[in-house]
């Protein structure tokens, strides 16, 4: 009886400690990921106000809007959530890898010998989800864009006519957006299926690789359970490592756009602050002007 309080004790000790950390881990990445995106939002929103009007003349205004609500929570949720669970993932594995060595390290080498293949199917999985993502944001951008665009001017649409016509263009890119978010989506949940196919393939090696030490009485039955106890415990790591390179590359796909906004220089700069104390004249020589998409 004192050796099983003994172990409950270590266990409700261990447990607590895991609760405890984890809700520090969880506050402290959240804490991170909301700092992260208020400072890219403030920096995004004060480099627009430093842009001339013709970067507003190519770029809507419901495809900034995007930027800084879209993008900006998707950033976020890969500084926070994504790279969180990306590395309790690899801390788990951290721990439970040694202890089933432990156990059977010819075991463990064999029944893990398929976990050397899953970063690099990750990594090539990983390059086509950050692609379709970025196309996703791009649509998402556009209907945006479009929906600002024409409720801002719905008196316009209506004296017109118009309202059925601005439906068809609606439904059109709605359904683009559609299309590409359900492509995003496909490759995304790859993930879940390929971990649950690698942990098959251990479990049937586990099986066939085992069953000879205990019908001869090599290994014991407890140290079997445990094994398998622990092999199922690296489900959890592989899902979580395959969403978080996932949520990762969908904020990095995301902060790609932010970029390449942030890095527009304006036309017109402020050279200084020298004011003018007296104009003795004005002259304009070679002065035109015309829209940028005119010819003329």
């Amino acid at each position: 009886m004192a050796s099983i309080l003994s172990i409950v004790a270590t266990l409700f000790a261990a447990m607590a400690t895991l609760a405890l950390t984890r809700y520090m881990w969880r506050v402290g990445f959240g804490f991170y990921g909301a700092t992260t995106a208020e400072f890219l939002r403030t920096q995004l929103y004060r480099h627009l106000l430093k842009l001339d009007q013709t970067f507003f003349n190519k770029n809507s205004i419901g495809e900034l809007m995007s930027l800084l609500v879209s993008d900006i929570q998707a950033f976020r949720g890969a500084v926070n959530q994504g790279l969180m669970i990306f590395l309790d993932g690899v801390f788990i594995i951290g721990i439970v890898a040694p202890v089933m060595l432990s156990l059977n390290h010819e075991w463990t080498i064999k029944t893990l010998i398929f976990l050397p293949l899953l970063p690099v199917a990750i990594f090539f999985l990983s390059r086509t989800i950050q692609a379709k993502f970025l196309i996703e944001q791009e649509k998402q951008g556009a209907l945006s864009g479009h929906t600002q665009e024409y409720i801002a001017g719905i008196r316009v649409v209506k004296s017109f006519a118009q309202a059925e016509n601005r439906l068809k263009t609606f439904h059109q890119i709605s359904s683009e957006l559609e299309g590409a978010s359900n492509t995003a989506w496909f490759y995304e949940r790859l993930f879940g299926p390929m971990m649950q196919v690698g942990l098959a393939l251990s479990t049937g090696i586990l099986l066939y690789i085992a069953s000879d030490d205990l019908i001869a009485g090599t290994v014991t039955a407890g140290s079997f359970v445990a094994f398998t106890a622990y092999l199922r415990k690296m489900v959890w790591p592989m899902t979580a490592i395959g969403f978080g390179i996932s949520s990762i590359r969908k904020g990095m796909a995301s902060l790609e756009r932010i970029k390449n906004v942030l890095r527009i220089q304006p036309h017109v700069r402020n050279l200084g602050t020298t004011e003018l104390t007296q104009i003795e004249s004005i002259e304009f020589r070679n002065v035109s002007f015309r829209y940028e998409q005119s010819e003329s």
